[in-house]
């Protein structure tokens, strides 16, 4: 996921705002903390401290299986259906899942609902507490962000106008 979305910021001719939902939203920040073309983030319902929250909530001999190689079938909500995740997956988050060096000060907004059971708000919300260039709104709904786009789409247009207003933002390590 992280290679696919810097080769498609790569691609782009100018500055980038990344917007990224559940793992795509970890991913994007993953992704701005390394690349100055990224000039901003919107993240909905971002997967921080994804592991910590969701494996405990394995059933012990499904966890174990899939540790051990097997695909485990998750619903998937963007798909609604059940789709298989490969055990690579795991290693993957392991090395993505910490969130203390993602410390690059660019304008940030989170939507994040306060009835989600798949990412915990805490989450977000400790995120945002160390990070005063974040700023977190916290909406009536649950990880689908169902009924709240008008939300979603105040925070898009707050934050193309912070970032016009700021200009260049802090300077990124490579």
């Amino acid at each position: 996921m992280l290679d696919q979305t810097r080769a498609l910021i790569r691609a782009q001719p100018g500055p980038v705002l990344l917007l990224g939902s559940s793992l795509g939203g970890l991913a994007a920040t993953w992704c701005a903390q390394g690349d100055c073309r990224v000039k901003g983030l919107l993240l909905l319902a971002p997967a921080f401290e994804f592991l910590q929250n969701w494996l405990p909530r394995l059933p012990v001999g499904q966890r174990a299986s899939w540790e051990r190689g097997e695909p485990l079938w998750i619903h998937h909500h963007g798909e609604n259906r059940p789709l298989p995740l490969d055990p690579l997956f795991l290693q993957d988050m392991a090395r993505f899942s910490g969130t203390h060096t993602l410390v690059r000060p660019l304008p940030t907004r989170i939507v994040h609902g306060e009835q989600d059971d798949v990412i915990d708000l805490a989450a977000s919300r400790r995120f945002a507490a160390s990070r005063p260039w974040v700023r977190l709104v916290e909406v009536d709904a649950d990880h689908r962000l169902a009924g709240v786009s008008g939300v979603i789409w105040r925070q898009l247009e707050a934050l193309l106008a912070e970032i016009t207003a700021t200009g260049e933002v802090t300077p990124c390590r490579r």
